[in-house]
């Protein structure tokens, strides 16, 4: 096995161990139906806009809890975030980890370019949010963040819609596409390379390890090296110079190809360090969705009280915290 896997291995293994019971917990996600909530939004917004007062006529009490439970859905997101971040660091950690550890090189090598990736979105995430979401956090920002924090789950480079309703053998090209809907928030996906080269200012050589990794995600040259079982170099009896290899389905630990394995014992350095960042960038993430949830908890309590002839104590809290109105605010409704 070349230098570096060791490590690497390692710093993986971490990971995994460090995401195992954050990953493994259930968690519970309820968010009010979108079209619901802002097409009730907009009619209050269009309403006061005109200089009326109280609700807009033809609004359902139904249509008014809509857009109550909607104010909170960032602060929903944003914990839900934390669990499917978790999860899809811990899945792939384990299958880089177990792939390389086999000589898989060439599906190793891939989720592990998978692992960079998503915490390269966390690392950005992080970024984004922090100025957002300080311990004195006012809900206004919040909801200023509002896309931010959405695109962290649902950021697409596909209509789904467009696919949902299409057979996928006859659908055309253009409608592929992701197309932001009108008075909704743009999920158009991130370019990951911005992602990739922020997480260099963190890491650096991240970049570099990263292009190496995607020669292995591609019909590249990544295919070669990881079919090669062993190599070696050597001179015939007239001087003439060869290299030999041996290809196969078997496992690869890249023995006889130096210069490779140089290349990529540096980068399995820069990916332990890398590794190494994943628990630090999560802590912050808590803190984020706490100092979230803590302003939201608090003014979606508030419009709890003024609106409580519309909620009973069994209702799901305003706040979306996943409790009970009797288990999250029980003095806020008395009924």
């Amino acid at each position: 096995m070349v230098v570096g896997f060791a490590d690497l291995l390692a710093s993986l293994d971490a990971v995994v161990a460090d995401l195992s019971d954050k990953s493994d917990a259930p968690h519970d996600y309820q968010i009010p139906s979108q079209a619901a909530a802002r097409r009730t939004e907009l009619a209050i917004a269009e309403w006061i806009g005109a200089g009326q007062s109280g609700l807009p006529p033809g609004l359902t009490k139904a249509d008014y809890r809509a857009a109550i439970y909607d104010m909170a859905r960032s602060s929903a997101q944003l914990r839900a975030y934390q669990q499917v971040a978790a999860i899809a660091l811990f899945e792939h950690a384990a299958a880089a980890s177990s792939l390389i550890a086999t000589g898989k090189i060439m599906l190793g090598f891939g989720c592990l370019r998978g692992f960079i990736e998503r915490t390269a979105i966390l690392a950005e995430n992080v970024r984004r949010l922090t100025p957002l979401a300080s311990s004195d956090t006012e809900f206004g920002a919040i909801l200023a963040a509002g896309e931010v924090i959405a695109r962290t789950l649902y950021s697409t480079r596909l209509n789904w819609h467009a696919l949902s309703g299409n057979d996928l053998r006859a659908i055309k090209p253009a409608d592929l596409d992701y197309q932001k809907q009108e008075d909704s928030a743009d999920m158009g996906a991130k370019n990951i390379l911005n992602g990739i080269d922020r997480l260099e200012k963190l890491v650096p050589g991240t970049r570099a390890t990263y292009s190496v990794l995607c020669e292995f995600l591609h019909p590249n040259v990544g295919d070669l090296i990881s079919s090669t079982q062993t190599s070696r170099a050597f001179a015939d009896s007239s001087g003439t110079r060869f290299i030999s290899r041996q290809i196969g389905r078997g496992p690869s630990y890249l023995a006889g190809q130096f210069e490779i394995g140089t290349v990529i014992s540096t980068a399995n350095d820069i990916s332990s360090d890398i590794a190494a960042k994943v628990p630090e960038l999560l802590k912050e993430l808590q803190v984020i969705s706490d100092n979230v949830a803590r302003a939201t908890k608090k003014s979606q309590h508030k419009a709890l009280r003024i609106n409580r002839n519309i909620f009973s104590r069994s209702d799901l809290c305003p706040c979306l915290s996943g409790k009970t109105i009797a288990g999250c605010a029980p003095l806020a409704v008395k009924k």
